[in-house]
């Protein structure tokens, strides 16, 4: 019987060996061997008026409230409202509706999600705006400590992120595993929305919980348009992580097609410290380490 042993790691937890090697979400756990949270939960409706705010029933919704029939409020066993359904489904008339009838703008369901979360999650911009025009905080989070921000990130959909940094959402908010919007979208391989944060003035130098900076997410995923963004923000090239590893070692023994864009880079800026005068062992002690590191 043949035996089948794991490919050794060419980098620590496997970090650069390719994009499939780390599960790339934003759930509670989030390395290898871990299943993805359901991105997109069910969200079928059980009570009439939780049925018609779906449907985009504008007038059967107005009905029971005039009537008395259903509070705007009324949630069901998971603690969801007219309006978190009205976000869901993408009906703005039903939603400036409630909100214009006084409603609790931000109530949370069971997973603490409100519905502009909701309304970020599945890409309703129309519901969002009118969401943030009657007051909703941006900044809320939910169980997992992601805030609407982090969802629009998520989803790579810079317009709904622009709007929300317009009400004045925290470029910076981090979630339970410690992660900002700047890296969510690196993680999530988003190159277009990390463009779209460093040039709104997120932190270009934030690191996970492993101490992993932005520029070894973003040799990680090969984006040369991202790596000279950091380096024109004079990133720190010799910044370690929990396993001593540079962004530049990861590139090497990862084999990325960015590995000659950092060496060129760090050999450039030793050229002109040192002016041609500084010996190899003057050079930086982690500059020493990673030279004998990738010969060997």
């Amino acid at each position: 019987m043949e035996i089948l042993f794991p490919k050794k790691e060419r980098t620590p937890l496997g970090f650069c060996d390719g994009l499939d090697k780390i599960f790339v979400g934003f759930g509670n756990k989030d390395e290898r061997g871990c299943q993805p949270p359901k991105y997109h939960a069910s969200y079928a409706p059980y009570y009439p008026i939780h049925k018609a705010a779906s449907m985009g029933d504008i007038d059967t919704v107005k009905s029971f409230v005039e009537r008395g029939a259903f509070s705007m409020e009324q949630i069901d066993w998971k603690y969801r409202t007219a309006l978190h359904f009205a976000c869901v489904y993408g009906h703005p008339e039903v939603v400036t509706f409630l909100v214009e009838s006084s409603c609790e703008i931000s109530p949370k369901d069971i997973k603490d999600a409100t519905p502009l979360i909701k309304a970020a999650q599945c890409r309703q911009t129309e519901c969002l705006d009118i969401l943030l025009k009657h007051g909703a905080d941006p900044n809320i989070m939910d169980c997992r400590d992601n805030t609407a921000l982090h969802y629009a990130v998520y989803n790579g959909d810079v317009e709904t992120a622009a709007k929300l940094l317009e009400y004045k959402a925290n470029i910076e908010a981090i979630n339970e595993n410690k992660i900002t919007p700047l890296l969510l979208a690196l993680k999530q391989n988003k190159e277009k929305m990390a463009e779209f944060l460093i040039n709104n003035g997120a932190n270009a130098k934030t690191c996970d919980f492993l101490g992993r900076s932005t520029l070894m997410y973003a040799v990680r995923c090969g984006s040369e348009l991202i790596i000279k963004l950091l380096l024109q923000r004079d990133i720190d090239t010799f910044k370690q992580d929990a396993f001593g590893w540079t962004a530049k070692r990861y590139a090497v023994e990862s084999k990325s097609k960015v590995r000659k864009l950092l060496i060129d880079y760090d050999e450039e800026e030793l050229r002109q410290t040192s002016s041609g005068e500084t010996s190899a062992s003057e050079l930086p002690l982690v500059f020493q380490l990673e030279e004998r590191a990738m010969k060997v």
